[in-house]
């Protein structure tokens, strides 16, 4: 029985220093946390944030959490899972970020948060009010640029509280100038069309009939490297409506060129 004990506490220093693979953020109040290690009394329920390192744990009127990490809620009865999964993809350009939430009937919304690198030092918010429903919830990162790591992370919001979900890393991949398909397409009245571009450079961006005729110029200036949208309201430089058919739109970014077709239909 001693030689199976000392087996035992020798592996504890071994777990505690492997993390735990999560797959859920517990809802616990970030403004009525503490950490720390050791024994906790009283009442309250002694929970796991997502990427914490722990070995065991258990809640009731005196909770034993030894050893490791813990985090105190100041509540009495036990809470909900607020975000089950969390992926991103990425997504013609953009990163797709997706979540699910089993208690997204008791949230009021949900933020999305950004920093950058795997460790980032801050994260900013990239929505401005709190969005989505019940179930699974999608938000399209169209500012994230390629060639560089993001760390992203959801929070539900329960009217002045927010539980954060677990962090997500997404690699963004580096990609070349690039123009892509105008949306909607066929378009009537209007149409945005979208190009990328890995730095700065002057940028030409063109409306052309299928003879080489040139029908209306978009753009024609020095531009930031990153993800640009320019609307066409089917006009000409002069002002006038287009009739319906086949156009093509020209991007001239430095010594490249690249060219799409859109449809126009009254």
């Amino acid at each position: 029985m001693r030689e199976m004990r000392r087996a035992l506490l020798a592996l504890i220093p071994l777990i505690v220093l492997c993390p735990v693979v999560v797959s859920a953020q517990h809802m616990v109040p970030h403004d009525v946390q503490g950490s720390s290690g050791g024994t906790a009394s009283g009442s309250h329920n002694v929970w796991f944030t997502a990427g914490e390192m722990h070995v065991r744990y258990k809640t009731g009127p005196d909770n034993t959490v030894n050893p490791g990490f813990w985090q105190i809620a100041s509540i009495s009865s036990s809470v909900e899972v607020a975000i089950v999964s969390f992926s991103g993809i990425m997504n013609n350009g953009a990163v797709e970020l997706r979540w699910t939430s089993s208690a997204a009937g008791s949230l009021d919304g949900f933020n999305v948060y950004r920093g950058e690198g795997e460790n980032p030092d801050r994260f900013e918010k990239l929505n401005d009010e709190p969005f989505g429903t019940a179930g699974t919830n999608i938000y399209l990162d169209e500012s994230a640029l390629p060639g560089r790591i993001y760390t992203y992370q959801v929070g539900g919001v329960q009217g002045d509280r927010e539980f954060l979900s677990f962090t997500l890393a997404v690699s963004v991949p580096s990609i070349p100038l690039t123009l892509y398909q105008n949306y909607p397409n066929p378009f009537n009245p209007s149409t945005s069309i979208s190009f990328y571009m890995p730095g700065p450079d002057r940028v030409h961006l063109e409306i052309f009939d299928v003879q080489g005729r040139r029908i209306r110029t978009l753009a024609d200036s020095q531009m930031e490297g990153g993800r640009h949208t320019i609307h066409w309201d089917g006009s000409n430089d002069a002002g006038r409506r287009v009739s319906s058919g086949i156009y093509l739109y020209r991007l001239v970014c430095g010594k490249r060129t690249l060219t799409r077709k859109l449809a126009m239909m009254r």
